[in-house]
Parts: C-alpha cells; sequence; structure tokens
C-alpha cells in the first residue's frame, strides 16, 4: 500500500528547502516562478498582490512526488513534478496523489475563485477532473475550459549541445542599454501576441527595463540594428531558463534565431568555446547551470532548438540520466457554473 502524504509548507524558504535535491527543467516553471516572486524588483514590475498561498508537495514515503504553488493572487497554479522521482506511482496511486491536492486546496482558497493551472498535461486532466467532481459534491458546477496555450518543455545539459561550428558563427551577443528599450519594447509587444497573454506598449517598455537593468537580455545586431534578443529567467541553484528568443521579421531567415540559442546556450552551461566571432559581454555568467531550459510553443521552431542540443524529440532522453527529455505543459482552466443552492432559490 502506498504511503502517500501532503506537506504544506509555511514559507517560500521552507518550501525551496525541500526541494532543494530535485532543482532540475521539469521543476524550473515552479521554484523558479518561485523565487521570483520573492524578488522585490519583480513584485513591483509584475505588480504582484499577495504572498504566496499554496505551497504544497506530495510525498510517497521519503520520495517527493509532487509539488504546487501558486506565487501569487493573480498568478496560475502551478503543478510540477520531479524528472528524477525514484518512485514510480500506478495510476491509482498518482490519482490519490492529485486527490490530496485537491482537497487540501480546496480547504485553503475559496473554491470560487480558482480558475487556472499550469501543469504537465496528464496531470493538469487529472487535477481539473477531480476539482470539478469534488466540487459537485459541494454543490458547485465548474466546467473545464479548452486549453488556451500549451508547449514542451526541454532542457539542454554539456552533454547535449553540438561542439562549436569549426568556422565561428557570424552573430554575436551583447548587453543593450537603456537606449535600445524603446525597440526592445515593440518587439515584445510583437512576441506576446504569440503567448496567453498580449500586452500593452507601456508593460512591454517596464519589462525590457527591469531586465536591462538586471542584465538577463542579450540583443543581436545587424549592421548596428537590434535584430533579435534573448531574455533568461527563473534561475535557480542549478537550472536558468532561456525565456524569450526574438528576431524582427526584417531579420528572419538568416540563421539568427539559431545562433543567438547556440551562443546564450554554451554560455550559460559555461561551455567554452563559445563558437561565435564574439560573445556576451560579460566575461562569465552569473554561475554556471547544469541545464538550460526552454518552452517551446510553436511546432515550426523545434528544428531550430533541436539542432541547438535541447531534446525535444519524441524519444529523446538524457544521456546522463537516461531520463526523459521534454514534457508537455499545458494552461488548464475551469469555470463556475450555477450552484445547486442559487438554482433552488
Amino acid at each position: 500500500m502506498s504511503n502517500l502524504h501532503l506537506v504544506q509548507f509555511r514559507t517560500p524558504q521552507e518550501f525551496l528547502q525541500a526541494v532543494e535535491a530535485h532543482d532540475d527543467a521539469f521543476l524550473n516553471w515552479s521554484v523558479g516562478s518561485l523565487l521570483e516572486s520573492t524578488d522585490q524588483v519583480q513584485i513591483k514590475m509584475r505588480k504582484l498582490k499577495g504572498i504566496p498561498k499554496i505551497l504544497l508537495a506530495v510525498y510517497e514515503n521519503d520520495a517527493l512526488i509532487l509539488v504546487m504553488i501558486k506565487v501569487a493572487e493573480d498568478i496560475a497554479c502551478s503543478l510540477a513534478a520531479p524528472r528524477d522521482t525514484i518512485v514510480e506511482l500506478s495510476g491509482t496511486e498518482m490519482a490519490a496523489a492529485v486527490s490530496l491536492l485537491v482537497t487540501h486546496v480546496a480547504s485553503i482558497v475559496d473554491p470560487k475563485i480558482f480558475d487556472k493551472i499550469m501543469a504537465p498535461d496528464d496531470l493538469g486532466d487529472l487535477f481539473i477532473k477531480q476539482w470539478i467532481a469534488q466540487m459537485e459534491t459541494r454543490g458547485l458546477r465548474f466546467e473545464p475550459l479548452p486549453h488556451p496555450f500549451e508547449m514542451k518543455v526541454s532542457y539542454a545539459t554539456l552533454a547535449t549541445i553540438p561542439p562549436p561550428p569549426p568556422i565561428p558563427l557570424q552573430y554575436e551577443l551583447e548587453l543593450p542599454t537603456h537606449g535600445d528599450v524603446e525597440v526592445l519594447a515593440q518587439f515584445f509587444v510583437d512576441f506576446a501576441r504569440h503567448g496567453p497573454r498580449e500586452v500593452s506598449l507601456e508593460e512591454a517598455r517596464d519589462k525590457m527595463r527591469m531586465h536591462v537593468d538586471q542584465g538577463d537580455i542579450w540583443v543581436c545586431k545587424v549592421d548596428g540594428e537590434i535584430a533579435g534578443f534573448c531574455v533568461t529567467g527563473r534561475s535557480t541553484a542549478k537550472t536558468i531558463a532561456i525565456r524569450n528568443v526574438y528576431v524582427s521579421p526584417r531579420h528572419r531567415r538568416k540563421g539568427i534565431a539559431d545562433s543567438m540559442t547556440r551562443i546564450l546556450t554554451r554560455y550559460l552551461l559555461g561551455a567554452t568555446p563559445l563558437g561565435s566571432v564574439g560573445g556576451p559581454a560579460a566575461s562569465s555568467p552569473k554561475s554556471v547551470k547544469l541545464e538550460v531550459v526552454l518552452n517551446v510553443a510553436q511546432d515550426f521552431v523545434e528544428r531550430i532548438y533541436k539542432n541547438c542540443g535541447f531534446l525535444l524529440g519524441t524519444d529523446d532522453k538524457d544521456p546522463v540520466s537516461g531520463k526523459k527529455g521534454w514534457q508537455a505543459l499545458v494552461f488548464r482552466g475551469v469555470r463556475l457554473l450555477e450552484s445547486e443552492s442559487a438554482a433552488a432559490a
């Protein structure tokens, strides 16, 4: 009989300490987002409301199975499973683990305002199904919403990236200045049109200004003008995400996205040489990571990232651990319908 139990953590620090040994690409969204939610610059720029109210983990004996967090009132819950989980649960046991989360979340938040979750596709579907069923026992009727957005979470390591090309890449990366913010903001507005939420130009300016200040955005210039940019984020002790890769329409199909991704990935992993005529302005990243994470939302760009060493193939596995190289991540949601009590009235 499986010994499943749930732990609720009081502070982000307690949660982070508990999951520290499981810091990997598949927990990057949860752990990295939580770390960012404690940063005062991020809180101010993103206008995060409230402190993390959901900091949960499910264990099978002493083995971590699932984590679930909510970093702010207006941010979706995040449900994840570490890639290095040492136990294999049956479908029935995994359903029981999710049931622990559903029951506990319903007891600490108002079910009527719970509406979104970010999770691996199978876990997200299971959570939503159980949430709707449990709410029905309380006289609350919910319906699932269509998947508004989904993507593949992949990663690259020193063992997966290709060697530097024999002839250095013609493009290079450099850190932008505040004088570049306006151009970057316009680019980001266009970039966001293909994501789950569009942004205003003013919001984009604030975001790009923050990235310039923090030194986590790099640009590629062609003939003196910015042709594209890369942004990193969700930095943990062992992982970091390449958050955005964007090339302006007039500079596409020139190999710029491929070059930027190759250079930045090698840089973040501490691989030398970078393989380009020039590299990021800083001599070394703030801390070398073991895994560089990439979330891919559009199928047509997968080829680019595969060529850069990201494990996106159907059967791709980490050559060192043998673990799966990617997982599908989806936004799932529910909508509250008429309650039985309201109908009776």
